[in-house]
């Protein structure tokens, strides 16, 4: 029961965060900048296991039932579910253009 109140918690911000345009998007790159900003010699295979990291547990939220059930019950705006896609959307976005630094780099070292 705990999980589901949070779960509903949880939701509540995300929702009002986007309906006051802060957006989702906007949130996850604001975590990727502090992550890197704690480690800031990050190679860029790093930065791209970081992005893996985060699109991975995007990915999962978008797939959890309780999110799923949240937007089907029409308990929160049904936008969020087109929010989140963009987020991993752009996410993967980014990390395809890190990908292209890490294969140079891979290639000049062999």
């Amino acid at each position: 029961m705990g999980t589901v109140k949070e779960t509903r918690s949880t939701s509540e911000r995300f929702s009002c965060s986007v309906r006051k345009g802060v957006g989702v998007a906007a949130h996850f790159l604001n975590q990727t900048i502090l992550l890197s900003s704690t480690n800031i010699t990050m190679l860029p295979i790093e930065i791209l296991q970081e992005f893996n990291s985060c699109y991975l547990k995007i990915q999962a939220i978008a797939q959890n039932e309780n999110w799923l059930l949240l937007i089907a019950d029409k308990k929160i705006d049904p936008e969020a579910a087109t929010h989140l896609a963009d987020v991993l959307h752009y996410l993967g976005e980014a990390m395809g253009c890190v990908e292209e630094i890490v294969e140079v780099k891979l290639n000049q070292e062999s």
